[in-house]
């Protein structure tokens, strides 16, 4: 771990497994999103133990310009939802208003926003069934990779939770702000053949149930000599966490 990279700490407060962060992670810097690079440690402040954290770069352009090249000063990073005087506000109203089930109009949206990222963020909020999406959203985009703009993930402690895969990617009964380019884009033959290829891809790759179980299992056994101390400290039990890690894993198959 860099000592010039800028880094947050997670509690994971939600997650029980302090697993799915990782795992998300993990699986958007495989697919070459733009994420941060994360790791497990123990977290002693003051010489009073307080248990196992994720520790990861914290999303600044300085994080972008690292993982994907350029300078940071050429990097432009914004939080989701954002507001009406902001230009990817006036995307998602042109998403709104044209169909974009015609090529022209979905061009439109294809020269303001990186295609491939979009179907790869999608795919994989989707795959974890991440509940939280809405304010847990990064858009970014850079001058030295293209200017266009990449849907990021943040904060993923919600995933693996819900059985609807896509609710929070694709669902017509959300009101979230990132729907209204995610809905009406799938109408797009060309961009619903390349997302459907996709994610056969991922799903016999990446994403397979034989390597995601097998992360799990990899970071099951890193963590499992620690748990016993960590669950004492926060009032749980070992056996509390280990069937939490179970049910992920049974989530998953």
């Amino acid at each position: 771990m860099e000592e010039s990279k800028h880094w947050c700490l997670l509690a994971n407060v939600y997650d029980r497994t302090n697993l799915r962060n990782k795992l998300s992670y993990d699986f958007g810097m495989a697919l070459g999103l733009a994420t941060c690079e994360s790791n497990f440690v123990n977290v002693i402040f003051n010489g009073e133990y307080y248990g196992i954290y994720c520790i990861k770069e914290a999303w600044t352009e300085l994080m972008y310009a690292n993982n994907m090249g350029g300078s940071p000063d050429n990097v432009e990073i914004v939080q989701a939802p954002v507001g009406a005087s902001h230009e990817i506000y006036d995307l998602f109203k042109y998403c709104r208003t044209y169909d974009l089930s015609q090529d022209e109009h979905y061009e439109y949206v294809a020269s303001k926003v990186d295609i491939d990222s979009l179907i790869d963020w999608m795919i994989i909020e989707g795959y974890s069934t991440n509940g939280d999406v809405q304010q847990n959203l990064r858009y970014v985009r850079s001058a030295d990779t293209g200017w266009k703009w990449q849907f990021c993930l943040y904060d993923l402690d919600w995933s693996f939770y819900y059985h609807n895969a896509f609710k929070h990617v694709l669902s017509p009964h959300q009101d979230w702000q990132h729907l209204t380019l995610t809905r009406n884009i799938m109408k797009n033959a060309q961009f619903r053949e390349k997302f459907l290829a996709r994610t056969s891809e991922l799903m016999a790759t990446t994403l397979s149930n034989e390597n995601v179980v097998a992360r799990i299992d990899y970071y099951e056994n890193l963590l499992d000599p620690e748990v016993p101390r960590e669950r004492q400290r926060w009032t749980s039990n070992y056996k509390a966490w280990k069937e939490k890690v179970q049910y992920l894993r049974d989530f998953i198959v």
